[in-house]
């Protein structure tokens, strides 16, 4: 198996998986969970070799593996077999780790001063969450031991519908990664540069079968050319209206 292969630092491993689905959805990767691996998916080898990019947390760090699938086999970034789809792939994956390098510096770390009257909520993460619960529930003290537990009880309703509206926002992002709005799925159909080259590639070959100057290799059939031509401006006329339509 042979794959491209970056460790970047994560400071935030929930955000930062939000951030890289959202750069790969917006390059029109398809998300495949089937496996003993998940992965992203852009193409399926029609005109140029599928791209494949995967990504996990080891603790404080954040793997990245980007590849295409060269004659049915993982093939790293680099030679020039497939050059302009390794080239496409390395791009995608250089702009996630620029993004990940970002969010890790604009990340704020919580004081460790347990009485600090100022409290981050910049993420709105549980843990920070569960500071500002901490917090108030300190503050209220007083107030319960005197009787007063209505407050405490308030706090405690918030913490618990906080930690249920994250637990649907992780659920709802994991859904959404499959998502497609086009007819033809992500992973079958590439990029918008793709689909216009199977266009006009597809024209020249019909032009060119239809002269008769021009054969389907391995055949000497003008016909089979016309029937290859056509079934690949079909999926690329196709697959350029899907990507219209998800954008």
């Amino acid at each position: 198996m042979s794959r491209t292969r970056i460790e970047v630092e994560s400071k935030d491993n929930h955000y930062l998986s939000q951030v890289i689905d959202e750069i790969l959805n917006s390059h029109n990767y398809d998300f495949n969970d089937k496996g003993d691996e998940p992965y992203w998916q852009q193409g399926i080898g029609v005109t140029a070799s599928p791209k494949f990019i995967r990504y996990y947390f080891e603790g404080d760090k954040v793997i990245l593996e980007g590849w295409v699938k060269n004659f049915g086999r993982d093939s790293e970034l680099k030679g020039a077999v497939g050059a302009l789809p390794k080239r496409s792939c390395k791009q995608v994956l250089d702009e996630i780790v620029e993004a990940i390098k970002q969010a890790n510096k604009n990340a704020k770390i919580p004081s460790s001063t347990e009485n600090s009257q100022t409290i981050d909520v910049q993420t709105g993460d549980e843990d920070l969450t569960d500071q500002l619960f901490a917090y108030m529930l300190n503050d209220e003290k007083s107030d319960a031991s005197s009787g007063n537990v209505s407050k405490v009880s308030s706090m405690a309703s918030i913490k618990k519908d906080s930690k249920s509206s994250n637990a649907n926002s992780q659920n709802s992002t994991v859904s959404d990664k499959s998502a497609n709005k086009g007819i033809i799925p992500r992973k079958y159909r590439g990029s918008k540069v793709q689909n216009v080259f199977e266009i006009l590639i597809a024209i020249f070959y019909i032009i060119g079968a239809l002269s008769g100057r021009m054969v389907l290799r391995f055949t000497d059939s003008s016909e089979l050319l016309l029937i290859v031509a056509l079934i690949i401006l079909v999926h690329g006329t196709l697959s350029l209206i899907s990507n219209m339509m998800d954008n």
